[in-house]
């Protein structure tokens, strides 16, 4: 991502994000093509070029935003009784799978072998961010006495992180 790029107030941003993940969930990223990204995002070419080297750039820029939405997702669900923090995340994940199907879509998709470079790229951190919230929740829930002090607190949050996705 170029400076150019960051220089646009963030809806603006956020909104040529929406628009190539749409296209690259659409399409797959060997599929899809910048004339097609620009004419969704309302780019154009030469713009999308100051904003972005080339189709990975880009590309990469929209795994950024997906880490960055899950992210934010679970800095919103206040930790509290462990159960009661299950049952709101599994009741506001829907209305945000549904909000952002693209970036869902391309998260699956980049555990394809044609797209494992990318895999390395953001795997790790798309998957540590909902673990990282469970565990502290775990971690919280034994020192309250809600579920026992011998669980393990990283396979229980790896459990309840892999339930919910």
């Amino acid at each position: 991502m170029q400076k150019t790029f960051r220089k646009l107030d963030q809806g603006r941003q956020e909104a040529i994000l929406d628009a190539a993940a749409a296209v690259f969930a659409e399409m797959s990223y060997h599929g899809s093509n910048i004339p097609r990204i620009c004419a969704c995002a309302g780019v154009s070419t030469g713009a999308l070029y100051k904003y972005f080297r080339n189709k990975e750039a880009l590309f990469r820029a929209v795994l950024d935003r997906g880490v960055d939405i899950i992210q934010g997702f679970y800095d919103e669900v206040e930790p509290r009784e462990i159960f009661a923090s299950i049952t709101e995340v599994l009741k506001e994940i829907m209305p945000l799978t549904q909000r952002y199907r693209p970036y869902l879509i391309l998260y699956i998709d980049i555990g394809g072998y044609s797209l494992n470079t990318f895999a390395d790229y953001v795997s790790e951190r798309f998957e540590s961010v909902g673990r990282d919230y469970f565990f502290r929740l775990v971690e919280a829930a034994k020192g309250r006495g809600e579920i026992d002090a011998c669980i393990d607190s990283d396979h229980a949050a790896y459990l309840i992180d892999s339930f919910v996705i």
